[in-house]
């Protein structure tokens, strides 16, 4: 058979010379109406049978329709994903909407804590550094359990991981890191840090959850990254002076 780069087809020459499965798909891919032109080779074609024969036309249309049901699956996953996206940033405007109108620290903490378990974030920490809590907060006071002053111990071991990072960190931490922020650790725990830096390094909102998957590199950062941007400054603006 011989193969013509022309598009029309020619006639079909018997040759010795053999072609691979792969010449003869690409030859028929590019001249589609070939079967028209030689309708001899339509009772050549072999098809398997199931329970019933079927044309040509019919596997044709079988197969076209199975990609109009991949490509509708890939529109609904797309517009879904969109539709996701949108009410993650809605959620986020409401969050920061409403902690950042705090006229205190102690205010702060109050619709952080409200805002945290309305978003289903339970498990959360604020930890300051300890030359970070002087600076903004009345030490004698009792505040919310969501809320820590580090040791200079744990201050120093934070700082070396966190504070040479600029970005989110997102993944699993060491059991003593865990134990000392939230109280409580297991292997398949995951954890969010954010870095709080305004006029100073505060120190960072820590995140924690039971499932290892949830705080992840590839996880949604939406929220996390506005409150990286925000929280600083709402801080910066309880300093005592």
């Amino acid at each position: 058979m011989v193969l013509s780069s022309n598009k029309k087809s020619q006639p079909l020459e018997a040759t010795n010379i053999k072609i691979t499965a792969q010449q003869a798909i690409d030859y028929i891919s590019s001249h589609p109406h070939i079967l028209l032109d030689h309708p001899h080779l339509l009772a050549e074609i072999m098809l398997p049978f199931t329970s019933s024969p079927a044309s040509l036309v019919e596997r044709q249309v079988k197969k076209l329709r199975e990609i109009n049901k991949e490509l509708e699956s890939q529109v609904i996953s797309t517009q879904a994903a969109e539709r996701l996206k949108r009410d993650e940033y809605d959620k986020g405007l409401k969050f920061i909407t409403a902690i950042i109108g705090s006229k205190s620290f102690e205010m702060f903490m109050l619709r952080l804590e409200h805002q945290c378990l309305k978003a289903k974030l339970k498990n959360f920490r604020l930890c300051l550094y300890p030359n970070a809590a002087q600076k903004l907060i009345d030490q004698t006071k009792q505040y919310r359990p969501n809320f820590k002053i580090l040791s200079e111990e744990m201050a120093n071991l934070c700082k070396h991981k966190i504070v040479m990072k600029e970005n989110i960190i997102l993944g699993p931490q060491r059991e003593v890191f865990m134990q000392d922020i939230f109280g409580n650790y297991t292997p398949e725990m995951s954890a969010a840090l954010i870095p709080l830096r305004g006029r100073c390094d505060y120190g960072f909102l820590a995140f924690a959850d039971p499932h290892s998957k949830k705080y992840v590199p590839t996880a949604d950062t939406t929220l996390l990254q506005t409150l990286q941007t925000v929280l600083p400054t709402l801080l910066d603006s309880f300093v005592k002076h």
